[in-house]
């Protein structure tokens, strides 16, 4: 499942101003997270990919990447493994 076009503009647009440069830069701070499913698992990303969806609006996706990616109301974000 991909996330609509807009997401990729936002982190295009938030690695451009954290000056992040070729693909391993790119991908260093991306973050990845873990959770359970159930056997049908083209349902559970689509069902997580709608809530990302709904969840974020082109207003927040914009301060997002602004922000270099970093969400400013997100006090305890994951450490980058």
């Amino acid at each position: 499942v991909q996330l609509s076009e807009r997401f990729q503009v936002a982190i295009d647009k938030a690695a451009m101003r954290a000056g992040k440069q070729g693909s391993a830069e790119y991908l260093d701070d991306w973050r990845r997270s873990y959770s359970n499913c159930g056997d049908n698992l083209d349902k559970e990303a689509s069902e997580a990919a709608e809530k990302y969806e709904t969840e974020y609006s082109d207003d927040q996706l914009s301060l997002l990447a602004k922000a270099k990616g970093i969400d400013p109301e997100k006090e305890n974000q994951p450490e980058i493994p």
